[in-house]
């Protein structure tokens, strides 16, 4: 990461049925998880990368593989904060 914090090398990203996966260079950052029936399962990012947009970019390229993508009810404080952001966004 530079000093002004953007990510480089650029972030790379993996989607496939079910998830969506972020890596930087070699190292695996985080992921977004869903159900079959479209519901977020499980999201996470690795520390040092939160609140740069990781876990924005992954939940955008998994509305691209299950349109109807939602969240679930069952939200972490930091989950709450991130849904927030994402509706003022």
């Amino acid at each position: 990461m530079s000093a002004d914090g953007i990510l480089s090398p650029p972030l790379r990203y993996r989607v496939s049925e079910g998830i969506a996966e972020a890596f930087q260079g070699d190292h695996f950052l985080g992921f977004l998880s869903w159900h079959g029936d479209g519901t977020v399962a499980m999201v996470s990012v690795a520390e040092p990368f939160r609140r740069r947009g990781v876990a924005t970019e992954l939940f955008r390229l998994a509305l691209e593989k299950n349109p109807g993508l939602t969240h679930s009810g069952r939200l972490t404080e930091e989950g709450r904060f991130w849904i927030d952001s994402l509706k003022s966004a």
